[in-house]
């Protein structure tokens, strides 16, 4: 182990298998397909600080409208749609597909805190498309759609830049 990955290591803790992980946690019969990092493209953002009660207050109205923009443009569907149902924390959440579900997990901001939180989770059989979209997020990472079939969509940001076989298993979808 190099000293960059001691150092890494000490802030972050151990490396843990995220599928093995999850696959304890799931339904009976579902099981992990595949994974990837994740931050919701439309993630709320805070108010922010400041010092005096207006600064505070400019902040807040600003998070507000950052927010409301935000989520019209990546988060498509009335409320109760299967996209109004995953959460808009800013993670990172680690995104399973499994063989009967979606679900959205929270393993700390390493994705690597054990027990996991279970934070949303939609049936496979509402799930009408998993797809790149052609767009890059700050850093290049790449934005996917995911389409349900109530005509509802949700973006997330894919911060591990999965490959061939994440995308061969999200094509299925």
């Amino acid at each position: 182990m190099g000293l960059w990955e001691r150092y890494k290591s000490f802030f972050s803790g151990p490396e843990i298998d995220i599928a093995t992980e999850l696959a304890g946690q799931l339904p009976p019969g579902d099981e992990v397909l595949t994974h990837t990092g994740v931050i919701p493209s439309a993630y709320e953002r805070g108010g922010g600080g400041g010092m005096s009660a207006q600064g505070r207050l400019f902040n807040a109205a600003t998070s507000a409208v950052q927010n409301a923009v935000s989520t019209s443009r990546h988060v498509g569907g009335d409320e109760g749609s299967a996209a109004r149902r995953l959460p808009q924390q800013a993670g990172p959440h680690v995104l399973v597909l499994g063989s009967q579900s979606l679900t959205v997990w929270d393993l700390g901001l390493t994705m690597n805190q054990t027990p996991a939180e279970l934070l949303a989770s939609v049936p496979r059989t509402e799930v009408a498309a998993f797809h790149d979209t052609g767009t890059t997020a700050q850093g290049g990472v790449p934005v996917a759609r995911v389409s349900f079939h109530d005509g509802s969509f949700f973006d997330y940001r894919l911060i591990n830049k999965p490959g061939d076989e994440f995308w061969s298993v999200a094509s299925t979808y």
